[in-house]
This record gives C-alpha cells, sequence and structure tokens, in this order.
C-alpha cells in the first residue's frame, strides 16, 4: 500500500480512507470468515496456562520470553503460547514413557512418619537424619492427618522471630516441658493439610498432574483402605523417566 502511494503520486487525504481502510475493514473481514470456519479464534487469544505449574518444570514465561528475544528472526508464538506448548508436550511424553508402570512402581516406602503429637525435635532429627524433605503425619493405623516439611519449620520459624528465624527455628526445636506454650511445639501444629494423594495402584500417568497443583513437590500413596504405604516426589518421578527413555 505504501508502495503504491509513491508510485502512482498520489496526495489526496481520501486515499487513507479509499482505499486503504476500506481494504483493511475487508481484510479483517475475510480472516474472521476463515477462522470462524475453521473453528480457530480471531483475533487469537492466548489461553490461559494452568493454575500452579509442575514440580518437574523449572522454566518460567519469563524465561521463554526471553529466549524469543535472542532470536534474529520473528517468530509468530507468544511467551504463553510456547508455555503451554511446552507442558502439553511434557505430558505426552510422560504419558508415553511410563507406559504400563502402577504409582507403586516408583514410589518410596516405607516411608518415614510422625503422629500429630511428635514433637518437633523429634521430627526435624528424622528428616536431617534420613536427608528427606517431606513427613506425612498420621495416626496409629496410618491413616493420613497432613504432610510436614522444612518449609513448614522455616515459614513457622519466621514467625516465631521475624527479626531472627535461625532464633526461631532453635526455639520452635526446643521442648518447654510445660503444658502450654506460646508457640507451636508437634508436628500437627505445624503440618499442611494441603497434599494431595493417589493410590498406590493407579496408572503412573495419573500422577504428573497432581504435581502441577499449587507447585506440589510431593505426592502421598494410600491403599484402598486409605492407609499410608509410600510417597513420590518430584526427583522420584524424573528418575523414573530417565530409566524408562534410556
Amino acid at each position: 500500500m505504501a508502495l503504491l502511494v509513491v508510485l502512482t503520486h498520489t496526495h489526496s487525504p481520501l486515499f487513507a480512507l479509499f482505499p486503504a481502510f476500506t481494504n483493511s475493514l475487508i481484510l479483517v473481514a475475510m480472516g474472521l470468515i476463515y477462522n470462524n470456519l475453521t473453528r480457530k479464534s480471531y483475533p487469537h487469544i492466548a489461553t490461559a496456562a494452568p493454575q500452579g505449574r509442575s514440580g518437574l518444570i523449572r522454566m518460567t514465561e519469563t524465561d521463554f520470553a526471553a529466549a524469543l528475544a535472542t532470536q534474529d528472526q520473528v517468530l509468530d508464538i507468544s511467551a504463553q503460547d510456547l508455555s503451554r506448548l511446552l507442558q502439553l508436550s511434557e505430558l505426552q511424553a510422560y504419558r508415553r514413557l511410563s507406559g504400563h508402570l502402577l504409582v507403586k512402581d516408583i514410589m518410596s516406602h516405607p516411608v518415614h512418619s510422625v503422629h500429630f503429637g511428635t514433637h518437633l525435635k523429634e521430627a526435624w532429627a528424622i528428616l536431617k537424619r534420613y536427608d528427606i524433605k517431606a513427613l506425612p503425619v498420621v495416626d496409629r493405623k496410618m491413616r493420613l492427618h497432613g504432610l510436614l516439611t522444612i518449609n513448614d519449620f522455616h515459614r513457622q520459624a519466621a514467625e516465631v522471630d521475624m527479626q531472627n528465624p535461625e532464633n526461631g527455628l532453635k526455639i520452635l526445636l526446643t521442648p518447654t516441658g510445660t503444658t502450654h506454650a506460646s508457640h507451636p511445639e508437634v508436628a500437627g501444629q505445624i503440618m499442611s493439610t494441603a497434599y494431595e494423594v493417589i493410590r498406590e495402584n493407579d496408572p503412573l500417568e495419573q500422577l504428573l498432574p497432581l504435581f502441577q497443583i499449587a507447585d506440589k513437590r510431593h505426592v502421598l500413596i494410600v491403599n484402598d483402605e486409605k492407609r499410608l504405604t509410600g510417597i513420590v516426589s518430584s526427583s522420584d518421578v524424573m528418575r523414573a523417566l530417565y530409566h524408562a527413555a534410556a
């Protein structure tokens, strides 16, 4: 259109109305008609990303945008579309590699656990002794009450002493020897009740979506009687996929 103005020596301002504006309207109308017939959205609106992210994905939309910016050519894809495409590709690859495996085939068991009334000092010692990041909180019949993680300790320590979280952790791990205390003393008082559960005999492909809920790092495994039998971390899944692909 710009070249046409130069070649025809056009000086009339009406050229902006016709054919420039008129042709633009026709092009947009044809785009709408074609995309509606082929059931594609026009103008294209990026699909919202799923709530939360997989604990197995370390890249963010900011990373995708930065990677696209390094290209010397224009790529007709947004960071949001690229993020969704990679997540769907990851899920498809996971389903392919998981094959006929069951959740119990990759879970860690027997699993270390604590009770609601286990003192925080004892729970912390278990986490450090076995170099793990989470402890299921169960009753005597191994039924779940919650999940206690290292992050729960750090979060609570910051609430006890905002100026010095390390001192707050020290306070949490020191028994008061009294029936009442101004700060939490047992696992049940700081555990999280927002955890994900799956049965041990479920197909492995049903496990990955659970890690996408609020960026979970652990999923608890139960049997048909809803009793704890194991735990799966994001590293367990990555290890299983690596061996499946090898």
